[in-house]
């Protein structure tokens, strides 16, 4: 489930000049996206009882909040142009929903129907590259990209209401969760 949104966030750290044109950091950020996408649940679309399915279940996959704290390289490329990698953990707040709506037509995927969501931070890491230019006396702007990588985020869905063998409605989500962050700031050097 691939989706876009727009992120906004705040960022500080401390960089230590090691020689004339390096310097290394740490740097921490925190931001936030309204990011979410819906789809019907892949496997749950075929035929039933002769008929094709009419109301698969479907699942929603919604990132909010994320942070990171890195460590940080960068050289200056001129007096006022640093070119910089950094890499470090990252978390991101993610939650998966599912729901399956029973019409009684008798193609229904789901035997009940259900609406169930949960929730989990996930912990990860992520690698990332940019440069940030000097403006004026104390000011900066940066232009970004960052990858970030947290695993799979596995949940049973519909477990409660399940009579197996003859009705079944449980599935397991397996999202991975990966980012990709592509960004512009403006920090101030104190």
């Amino acid at each position: 489930m691939n989706s876009t949104a727009a992120r906004i966030g705040a960022y500080g750290g401390y960089n230590w000049e090691i020689a004339p044109t390096w310097l290394i950091g740490i740097e921490a950020d925190y931001g936030w996206a309204n990011n979410s996408k819906t789809g019907t649940v892949p496997g749950t679309i075929g035929t039933i009882l002769g008929g094709t399915v009419t109301n698969p279940p479907t699942g929603t996959a919604k990132e909010t909040w994320d942070a990171s704290v890195r460590g940080r390289l960068g050289m200056l490329v001129t007096p006022d142009t640093l070119l910089f990698g950094t890499a470090g953990p990252a978390w991101q707040r993610v939650q998966l929903s599912a729901s399956c709506i029973v019409t009684g037509s008798g193609t229904d995927f789901c035997s009940l129907t259900h609406n169930e969501s949960d929730s989990k931070t996930l912990l990860g890491w992520t690698v990332g590259g940019g440069v940030e230019h000097k403006i004026l006396d104390r000011w900066f702007v940066r232009v970004d990209y960052r990858y970030s990588d947290y695993g799979t985020y596995k949940q049973l869905f519909f477990n409660a209401f399940s009579v197996a063998p003859l009705f079944d409605d449980r599935f397991t989500a397996h999202v991975k969760v990966q980012t990709q962050t592509a960004g512009v700031g403006l920090a101030y050097k104190f």
